[in-house]
């Protein structure tokens, strides 16, 4: 997978887009947390250029978060995350939330259940 960024529409300061690309037919651009005024970005290079003040940290910090969505996609897909449309969900997600895992609360119902049948099978385990 490659990650490209361009820059959304606008006069101001614009929101940087990653585009995910897997190949032609299978891409996605999402929004990311980051915002450039269009006039300090670099569009063959895809960092801040030498203009901007702050460029070393803004460029690190973008390079980082590459290397951190790449990170995170490998993990799906050790997860079993592989369908592209799963995959895509779960990236827009973890850009949202900084995780790509839903919650998934455990009651205390749901708890003492699953000990009192783990306990079941120890006991016929035995047995």
């Amino acid at each position: 997978m490659n990650i490209k960024y361009y820059l959304s529409n606008g006069k101001n300061e614009c929101a940087i887009r990653a585009c995910f690309i897997i190949n032609r037919s299978n891409q996605f651009k999402a929004n990311i947390p980051f915002k450039i005024e269009p006039k300090y970005w670099d569009s063959k290079n895809q960092l801040a250029k030498k203009s901007l003040h702050g460029f070393e940290v803004f460029n690190e910090r973008l390079l980082f978060y590459r290397l951190d969505l790449l990170k995170q996609i490998r993990l799906m897909n050790l997860d079993g995350i592989t369908d592209w449309e799963k995959l895509k969900v779960s990236i827009k997600h973890h850009i949202k939330t900084g995780s790509y895992k839903a919650n998934k609360s455990v009651t205390i119902l749901m708890g003492i259940t699953l000990f009192i049948e783990d306990k079941k099978m120890n006991i016929n385990l035995e047995q």
